[in-house]
């Protein structure tokens, strides 16, 4: 019958639906590979949060400093803008530097949290919108290329450096409390005001306007030190020496008298506990504590270089006294008591331990085989301390206590 297969075509899609069911397109879906993944990542993703706390700060006078607080745990990295030019930064990162600018250089900078998803907001978010600095028009010095400090007297340091930088506008001199400054070109300071038997500790450093060099010394122990000398003692009888070291000093026997060899040579140490193991040798390996100590004549006499550049004081009673292992040696006519050189920096000694050796002999030019010892019998005993004869054996006195008073 006509409009018969409209009405069959139509029956038949129907009976096909009922029987395949309403829930087979679903299914269908469901089983789509990654389908089901895919829906819950899209809806879960989300733009990170925004970062904090964004600083800039020059590093020199070639780089800014940006720094930020992380404040997301799924971004893909930042993105870093001056307002003409944007950089990216990896994950996690919370500093960059900005570099390859020319010295006075003014810059601002904005910072946001990037992924896939989108990205935060830029920090800052209100005006001015921008964080900003400059660069220095001049870089900043370069350290001294040296430090050494000497007692001068009693009451006075004398602090000297090397100049390694064209650009500075002064120096720091800083004792660990106080801070004294020295005009550009400068190469020296005496620190003065002092009292006897002072101990103190040094470093320097280069300022300028656009910042400071670092500190020298740069490494541990951070300082060099000295101490000044006490008053003037009277000068020793003629027939017995003064100890090597400052007035009201205690230095310790580290290494004694070897009639085996024989020797009759002392190392002295300032600290007892370095005085007990057989040689001169420090217990914690950490600091030298007998360096950059002032060493003084035993008595008045003439000074010369001696054998291994030790210090040979040929004294006026006819008798000769070694000095080792120390820097800033002096030659010359020499008065008792008088400053005649500096313990050795600590690691640069004989045995890479600083420390005072001193060795009495009978006649002039300390000559070798004729060293004595530092007793009464040979006229070569320190004034205030015990009578130190060969008692016989290895390292004799190893620990004794000298003071000077």
């Amino acid at each position: 019958m006509p409009g018969t297969a409209p009405i069959r075509l139509f029956s038949a899609i129907l009976l096909a639906a009922v029987i395949v069911g309403p829930t087979s397109f679903t299914q269908s879906r469901a089983t789509v590979p990654g389908w089901k993944r895919a829906t819950e990542d899209s809806q879960s993703a989300k733009p990170p949060a925004r970062p904090a706390f964004l600083k800039v700060r020059a590093f020199d006078s070639r780089r800014i400093r940006v720094t930020w607080r992380d404040r997301s745990t799924n971004e893909s990295g930042f993105q870093i803008s001056n307002g003409k030019v944007t950089k990216k930064v990896r994950r996690n990162a919370i500093a960059f530097t900005w570099g390859g600018l020319s010295p006075g250089t003014y810059m601002c900078f904005r910072l946001r949290a990037f992924n896939n998803a989108g990205a935060s907001v830029w920090v800052p978010n209100k005006s001015p919108w921008y964080r900003c600095t400059r660069t220095p028009r001049n870089p900043s010095p370069k350290p001294p290329s040296s430090l050494d400090v000497n007692a001068l007297d009693a009451q006075s340091i004398r602090v000297a450096w090397g100049d390694g930088s064209t650009n500075e506008s002064g120096f720091e001199v800083n004792n660990g409390s106080e801070t004294k400054k020295a005009p550009k070109d400068a190469t020296g300071l005496t620190w003065g005001g002092l009292a006897p038997n002072t101990y103190m500790c040094f470093r320097v450093r280069a300022y300028n306007t656009a910042g400071d060099s670092r500190w020298v010394p740069n490494q541990y122990p951070w300082y060099r030190c000295t101490r000044t000398p006490g008053n003037p003692p009277p000068a020793p009888p003629s027939n017995q020496l003064s100890l090597p070291f400052a007035t009201g000093m205690t230095w310790y026997i580290c290494q004694g008298y070897d009639d085996t060899n024989p020797s009759f040579a002392l190392d002295l140490t300032l600290r007892q506990v370095d005085a007990k193991k057989g040689v001169c040798q420090s217990t914690d390996k950490q600091k030298n504590y007998s360096a950059n100590q002032p060493v003084f004549s035993p008595g008045k006499g003439t000074a010369t270089l001696g054998p291994a550049g030790l210090l040979c004081i040929d004294l006026d009673n006819g008798k000769s006294v070694l000095l080792g292992y120390l820097d800033n040696l002096k030659t010359g006519p020499v008065l008792a008591d008088q400053r005649v050189g500096d313990t050795a920096p600590d690691g640069q000694a004989n045995g890479n331990y600083a420390h005072i050796h001193v060795r009495a002999y009978a006649g002039h030019g300390c000559a070798e085989h004729n060293d004595v010892p530092f007793d009464d019998a040979h006229g070569t005993r320190f004034v205030g301390a015990q009578d130190l004869p060969d008692v016989g054996g290895p390292n004799q006195y190893r620990g004794q206590s000298l003071t000077r008073h």
